[in-house]
């Protein structure tokens, strides 16, 4: 029985069904989980690396970005609302494609750990 609110579990129902590289790639695994060898899953068990990386790279950007809408002479893209707003989705749309890579990551390392714990 679950504890979530009713319309707790319609949102998660609901960002479940948008196919956003999360979704994707979350059903992706799902299906071909049996498929992967030893050496696949190191492999995909590196894009948390990846991931950790890029969101430090990323939290330079928004840093970077945050002072210049700081600035008393704003730059073209803090203007325009729909500018503002394209490039928030944006954004998120690539903290959704890094939270992918980590579940890629974090899948990977489940496997391995299953395998090996098979193999020993």
């Amino acid at each position: 029985m679950s504890t979530k609110h009713p319309a707790q579990q319609a949102k998660e129902r609901e960002t479940r069904e948008v196919a956003d590289i999360y979704n994707v790639v979350s059903e992706l695994l799902v299906q071909t989980a049996h498929d992967f060898s030893l050496d696949k899953l190191e492999w995909l068990r590196k894009s948390g690396e990846t991931a950790q990386a890029s969101l430090a790279n990323f939290a330079a950007l928004l840093k970077a970005i945050g002072m210049n809408a700081m600035c008393e002479e704003k730059s073209e893209a803090f203007r325009c609302n729909e500018t503002l707003a394209r490039m928030l989705f944006v954004f998120s749309d690539y903290v959704r494609y890094l939270d992918a890579m980590i579940l890629v990551a974090d899948f990977s390392n489940e496997k391995l750990q299953g395998k090996h714990s098979l193999e020993e």
